[in-house]
């Protein structure tokens, strides 16, 4: 009997031990798993940067500005979003393959984490007490205690088991305090028929999360891009479809405050509020809206031009006493005199904020946001961080809103500061705001009709050639999904979801892009395996890929 016993002991113990290998863990539903028994060892690593560290002269307010962190040559390494908690401690993270680095000495030196081979990138962070929790184009919560040495994660499909396999982005996530916090983005049930906006909560400091199962946000398909909380009840949302949203009971339930519709149509990324009356939200294509009564009316203001008479997408903003600092992107090929700008409330006028007259200071491309940190100004761009101080000692920061500010998935600044400092010019890359539909030109009569395909799957690296390898092509309106078939050679099982997006024709070539951006239409090259989009042939019935 005891032999009996002792095999069955054994068994049980060789049966746990072969879960955590397999990564099949369990765990309870809102529980965190260390990340080395969740994700693929192979690709997750760790790397300390140093940096050399830079400055130059802010003509605007001469003040000088400090390059807290800066990359040689991006490639598709860059940085959307950001979070510091002291003039010490901070974090940066973006992509690709899900990349955050981490300061504890001002930036000088950053320790870098990577956890994805593939071209997703994070688009948020975001203390509470010492954690740090991060959020982007994955199912997963990451956080870490210890500043970037051990992580853990969440994953999020768990809450929506019951109705089935849940596909998602994450654009934003923002603590009220240090037990209440909310993360909003979008979400996809495979088999319903339509995308819905998400809100997780939060009320135990990031121990567990929740879903909200919100009222009045019915319609937001594309998903809600930022939010601005004045508490635990009072939250505004913007969204990309153009709306704004009030909610005065946690998010339960939702008052429609502002929308546009035809040839007004806007996409709305970026909000904030200087009290709980005077406001501004921005979008694409400098759209500004402000407002001095809580958002029920909006008044649009002009921005600047660029260069070539366009105006520049508005990418985050941030409230000082008197002003408010706005920071842009758009896609060009030529250096901008500025991308940052100051709104002045009392006037509503606009300024430039940050200018060089040094001939070897360059601003170029696209910028992603903005933080107030102790007087300083804290500026992120994709491959730069820039620390200067307001000119004026009346405008001080809010600290309301300095709890708040982290930057959402969106165009960022390509920058050369110092001569050589930084080299060579840097493929455009996504300007923010994944699953942005409004391609009103789009011609749905050249998409397949909505339903199931099988396609093959065609390789650049040999010659667009297929190797019998199929994939399940997933089809609504202008939206696509590219599932994994039985493929012996791939990694991937059956129903995996190898790519998603919306179709996109490019402006030259007449390529359907599986994109999740805008600007994917006027890039120079794409299909490379690292950040830019696929194409879907539907004439050969072919997925490209590399």
């Amino acid at each position: 009997m005891k032999i009996v016993q002792f095999l069955m002991l054994t068994l049980l113990v060789v049966l746990h031990s072969c879960k955590g290998q397999n990564n099949q863990e369990e765990k309870p539903l809102t529980g965190f798993n260390k990340v080395e028994l969740v994700l693929d060892n192979e690709f997750v690593t760790k790397d300390t940067i140093t940096q050399k560290g830079t400055s130059f002269l802010n003509a605007s307010t001469n003040q000088d500005v400090s390059v807290l962190h800066h990359i040689e040559e991006t490639g598709f390494h860059m940085y959307n979003g950001m979070s510091f908690k002291s003039q010490d401690i901070g974090v940066i993270v973006g992509g690709a393959g899900l990349i955050t680095r981490i300061t504890k000495d001002g930036g000088k030196t950053w320790l870098e984490n990577r956890f994805s081979r593939f071209g997703n990138p994070f688009y948020s962070a975001a203390f509470s007490g010492d954690n740090i929790f991060v959020i982007g184009d994955c199912e997963y919560i990451f956080t870490t205690p210890d500043l970037g040495e051990n992580w853990s994660v969440f994953n999020t499909k768990d809450l929506y088991e019951k109705r089935g396999y849940f596909f998602n982005k994450y654009y934003k996530i923002r603590f009220v305090n240090e037990q209440v916090g909310f993360i909003t983005g979008y979400g996809y049930i495979n088999g319903e028929d339509e995308s819905f906006a998400v809100i997780l909560k939060t009320v135990d400091a990031g121990k567990t999360w929740t879903t909200i199962e919100h009222k009045g946000l019915e319609k937001e398909t594309e998903g809600i891009s930022d939010f601005v909380a004045f508490s635990e009840k009072e939250i505004i949302v913007v969204t990309f479809s153009g709306r704004s949203y009030k909610s005065t009971d946690g998010g339960l339930n939702w008052q429609l405050l502002f929308e546009t519709d035809g040839e007004d149509y806007v996409n709305l990324n970026s909000i904030a509020f200087l009290n709980q009356n005077t406001g501004l939200m921005g979008g694409l294509g400098g759209d500004l809206f402000y407002t001095e009564n809580g958002g029920k009316d909006w008044r649009k203001i002009d921005m600047p031009q660029d260069g070539d008479g366009h105006k520049a997408n508005i990418s985050d903003i941030l409230f000082t006493q008197k002003s408010a600092l706005i920071t842009t992107s758009i896609s060009s090929d030529y250096y901008r005199d500025a991308f940052v700008y100051e709104f002045n409330i009392e006037d509503t006028t606009i300024k430039p904020f940050l200018t060089s007259e040094n001939e070897e200071v360059l601003f170029s491309g696209e910028s992603y946001g903005i933080q107030a940190m102790d007087g300083d100004i804290l500026i992120l761009d994709r491959d730069n961080l820039y620390k200067t101080a307001i000119h004026l000692k009346e405008h001080q920061p809010i600290s309301s809103r300095e709890k708040q500010q982290d930057s959402l998935r969106r165009p960022v600044q390509k920058t050369d500061v110092a001569p050589n400092a930084f080299k060579g010019q840097r493929q455009q890359f996504e300007d923010g705001l994944n699953n942005i539909v409004n391609e009103l030109d789009v011609k749905h009569e050249e998409i397949p009709a909505d339903g199931e395909y099988i396609y093959d799957i065609s390789y650049a690296e040999y010659q667009e050639q297929t190797m019998s390898e199929k994939v399940r092509v997933v089809i609504k309106g202008n939206s696509i999904k590219i599932l994994s078939e039985d493929n012996p050679s791939m990694t991937a099982e059956k129903g995996d979801i190898l790519d998603e997006g919306i179709l996109r024709k490019h402006n030259e070539t007449g390529d359907w892009l599986i994109s999740n951006n805008p600007s994917d239409v006027y890039l120079e090259a794409y299909g490379d395996c690292v950040g830019s989009p696929m194409v879907i042939d539907f004439i050969k019935k072919a997925y490209k890929t590399c």
